[in-house]
């Protein structure tokens, strides 16, 4: 009998965006075993999913893994950990952990673990991507129908941070920073003391670039077209209202690419250039500490 392994910890990396995985083994393993990490997001992965892999082993070519990843590239008996990137924030995965018996077979039963992937790093300044999301999504729900009602559009289109480089499942709104620097000096450069610590910061411009893509033709992308034109003043006002300093909005046309989003999706891009004031609080604190730590290395250098 394999025994399984004696523990599966799964953690959120403080950057977001990556999952780290961890496991001991047990004492008694198999002359020549091999570890197998099991991976679904959404729903935990069944014994059932574990029993249907092994069987089909040793004809994988063209296997139904159903939304099911397997890392089975273990071989080395000294790897105890797993650095899992590109997963999405805010979605939970499930992993489970099984060792095999490569001579036999056998394989022991499972260990689970799960988490979901967020950063936690503390940081203080608006995200323009957020900004222009948020405000995107609030300008589809706004829009109404010729009787004048709101129809709350923004549940049919999908809007995701980042640069899509596969076709699309439905409307997309991609959301990019393209730019980026430092606009003007927050409050003239002056440095303000309050309560033993300092504030100090600037005013960046961050230009994020907005690309609407469909594939149910070109009146759709006109129609979408036509509604960021009609709703610059609103989306000018409400990221302000999110907290930019000011910000400037550019239809810069259509868009297609059929190389990397199919040859069907047509888009139309948008451009917002936003300013945006950073804040910084440093405490009295942390820079006497950081002095010291300076004095420190000069002094044993």
């Amino acid at each position: 009998m394999v025994q399984p392994l004696t523990s599966l910890l799964v953690s959120a990396n403080e950057f977001g965006s990556e999952l780290d995985l961890l496991w001991t083994l047990p004492v008694a393993l198999p002359t020549n075993y091999q570890v197998y990490l099991f991976q679904r997001s959404g729903v935990d992965v069944s014994q059932g999913d574990i029993d249907n892999y092994f069987l089909n082993i040793n004809n994988l070519t063209n296997y139904n893994y159903n939304g099911l990843m397997v890392f089975d590239q273990l071989t080395n008996n000294n790897i105890l950990s797993l650095s899992i990137i590109q997963v999405l924030n805010g979605l939970t995965y499930y992993y489970r952990g099984v060792i095999r018996d490569q001579d036999t077979g056998e394989y022991s039963t499972s260990v689970g673990g799960n988490a979901i992937p967020a950063s936690s790093i503390a940081v203080s300044i608006l995200d323009g991507k957020d900004l222009v999301a948020k405000t995107i999504e609030k300008m589809f729900d706004s829009v109404t129908d010729q009787k004048g009602r709101k129809i709350q559009k923004s549940k049919d289109i999908e809007i995701i941070k980042n640069y899509a480089i596969t076709p699309l499942n439905k409307d997309t709104v991609m959301i990019e920073r393209i730019n980026g620097s430092s606009e003007a000096r927050f409050w003239g450069n002056i440095l303000h003391k309050v309560q033993q610590s300092y504030i100090i910061g600037d005013i960046d411009t961050d230009v994020i670039r907005a690309t609407f893509l469909t594939e149910a033709g070109g009146e759709r992308r006109d129609t979408i077209s036509n509604i960021f034109r009609a709703k610059k003043q609103f989306l000018y006002h409400m990221i302000k209202t999110l907290g930019a300093f000011d910000v400037s909005i550019t239809i810069e046309g259509d868009y297609y690419n059929p190389q990397l989003h199919g040859v069907n999706a047509l888009g139309v891009t948008v451009v917002f250039a936003m300013m945006i004031e950073n804040k910084a609080r440093i405490t009295e604190e942390i820079i006497t500490q950081h002095i010291m730590n300076d004095q420190n290395e000069v002094n044993n250098g």
